[in-house]
């Protein structure tokens, strides 16, 4: 695998207003490029996570869309905190 990279920050809050302090964060690689890719991290008083540093296709690939080839490899994010219902988001693109 080529070394090339996209970046993600998961965001927490309740009601688009107050932030979720340590919500735990996994990110799981699901395309064949990124599986076996997972983080675990949680949130900071801000309800955000360190920015995650996360394989992905070259970038030129975005610049130059293919039929035969996919600009981004998706990860399925599950957040969870107890007293909080689980979220999972399904197929998020990184490019």
């Amino acid at each position: 695998m080529d070394e090339n990279f996209g970046y993600l920050t998961v965001r927490t809050l309740i009601a688009d207003a107050v932030p979720i302090e340590g919500a735990r964060v996994r990110i799981i690689g699901t395309d064949d490029n990124n599986k076996g890719v997972i983080y675990s991290v949680l949130t900071d008083r801000d309800g955000i996570t360190e920015r995650l540093r996360l394989p992905a296709p070259p970038s030129s690939l975005a610049l130059l869309p293919s039929p035969d080839e996919v600009p981004y490899y998706r990860y399925d994010v599950e957040v969870t905190r107890e007293g909080f219902y689980p979220r999972k988001f399904s197929s998020v693109n990184v490019y």
